[in-house]
Parts: C-alpha cells; structure tokens; sequence
C-alpha cells in the first residue's frame, strides 16, 4: 500500500518544517516500518527515538493524526481506515524538541522522581519475607502496566497550564506505591494555615517570612497518611461481673467463681429462713 507521511522535522536553532516522505509498504507495517524505511531509503538525518519494536519500551511514542501513540503499535491498515489520506507525525507535546522527533524528557523525569516512586517498606521484626495476598497484589495490576512512554503527560493539559505539575504518569505510580500493602512510607498530609482572628494574613509554613504563601507540592509520601482511620472503634467496655453479682447472675456466671459464691450466698440465706421461720415447713 501507498502511504505518504508528512512528519513534523525541526532542528537545532531553525523553525520547524514539514517533510513528506511518499513510501510503499505492506498493509501489515506499522508507523515505525514507515519511519524507518523513510530514514534508510530516502533521508537518512531524519531523528526518532525507538528500541522494542513491541509496544514495551515506549520509546517510539510521538503524535500521530494529532494523537499521542506508540509508532510501533498502530499499524498503516488501521489507520487508512478512519482517517484515509497523509500521515501527520509530530512529536509529544508539553516537552522541549531537540531535533525532529526527539524530545527531551528530563521535565517527565523529574516529575516523576518529586514523588519518590520507590516502595519503603514497613519495618519488620523478623526475617521472614512481606508476603502479599493476591487480592493485594490485583489491586496493583492496573496501574502497575505503565510502561512510561510519556503519552499521557503529552496530552495533559493540567501540565500546559502548570509546568510544575508532575503529571498523569507521576500520580498513577504514587497510586500504585500507596495502595501496595508493603508500603510503609507515613508522612503528615498538608495542611492550610488559618487566619488570626484579627484578620491578619495567614502565616506561611516551611517558607520565609516575606515570600507569599502557597499550596505545598503534592507528594506521595504526604498523599499516603490518611486523616481518617478506616479500623473500626473499639467496642464499649462491658460491665464487670463482680460490680453487682445479684443484678449480673446468669448461667453462664453460675458456672465461674462469682456465680459460685452467689449461689451459695442465695442458699445461706434460705436456709436460714427455713430455720427460723415457724411456717419453714409449709414456705
């Protein structure tokens, strides 16, 4: 099949252009075959990140048809049948280009590395291994696929309003290290200044006294201490069965120490009623 690709190229200190490369491949080849056979036969400074080759790596994620895809995961066929016509390749958005397709990543990185995504386990007074159930283990499997292509955080529009958001990718790993039953990591969640009851402005937390005062940054550590517990509240206490023996007694009582001696105390007393009592015989 005739498949033409127009790419998005840009590079060192010069705008971007477009370059369309008209190519022939077999309706099996996927946008990576495309790029590559477009790099080795006819431009061959053309730039694109890729490794796998299996949709594993995410490092051949770019936008395709507006859309932030893995190149080695969406085949020619599938595309010629929702949108026919040329290709539009362009790279990821809300990153720096270094040249065509290549981004840099290091704002993606570091998002990720602000919420400390390595598990901290819980202290352990034996040698025996933090074994997990697997209904814990299941609750993981989800958001424990991420391959960090950086495709969501391309199409984030949280971070093209705020650079300093970390981004869809850093929250689905802090998801994943706090919901893990090993994780062992507790830190106190922020909290908002309260204002005098003059008026005064609140007083800012952890910063100098002449800078504003703002939202601290999310972390997964501030994110994993929860302000409510989810056990149970204890039970009332129950009465002591010795506080009242003759307003506690039952059959259950009868057969402990307690019960012993208020029954026994029962029977002194009718015996002595039978004892002194002129009318014993017919009581």
């Amino acid at each position: 099949m005739e498949v033409v690709l127009n790419v998005l190229r840009k590079l060192p200190g010069m705008d971007s252009q477009s370059a369309t490369f008209t190519l022939d491949l077999p309706r099996a080849s996927t946008v990576l075959d495309a790029l590559n056979q477009a790099k080795w036969s006819q431009d061959g400074t053309l730039a694109f990140r890729s490794n796998c080759r299996n949709t594993i790596c995410g490092s051949c994620a770019m936008g395709i048809n507006g859309k932030a895809s893995l190149a080695c995961g969406t085949r020619l066929a599938d595309l010629a049948k929702t949108a026919p016509g040329p290709i539009t390749i362009t790279p990821l958005g809300n990153l720096p280009v270094i040249r065509d397709l290549v981004v840099d990543m290091k704002p993606f990185w570091q998002g990720l590395t602000s919420i400390a995504p390595a598990l901290k386990p819980k202290p352990q007074t034996t040698d025996q291994e933090s074994l997990q159930t697997p209904e814990n283990r299941a609750a993981l499997n989800q958001v424990s696929n991420c391959i960090q292509c950086g495709a969501c955080y391309s199409e984030c529009n949280a971070v093209t309003v705020n650079p300093e958001f970390p981004g869809p990718h850093a929250l689905a790993k802090a998801y994943r290290m706090v919901t893990d039953s090993r994780d062992g990591a507790i830190a106190s969640p922020p909290t908002m200044p309260r204002a005098a009851a003059s008026g005064a402005a609140p007083a800012a937390s952890n910063a100098p006294a002449s800078a504003p005062w703002r939202w601290p940054r999310w972390s997964r550590s501030a994110a994993s201490s929860r302000p409510y517990s989810r056990t149970k509240p204890p039970l009332p206490a129950e009465p002591s069965a010795t506080a009242k023996p003759w307003l506690t007694w039952s059959r259950k009582a009868a057969g402990s120490t307690s019960g012993s001696l208020v029954c026994r105390w029962w029977a002194m007393i009718w015996g002595v009623w039978l004892a002194w009592c002129p009318w014993g015989s017919i009581c």
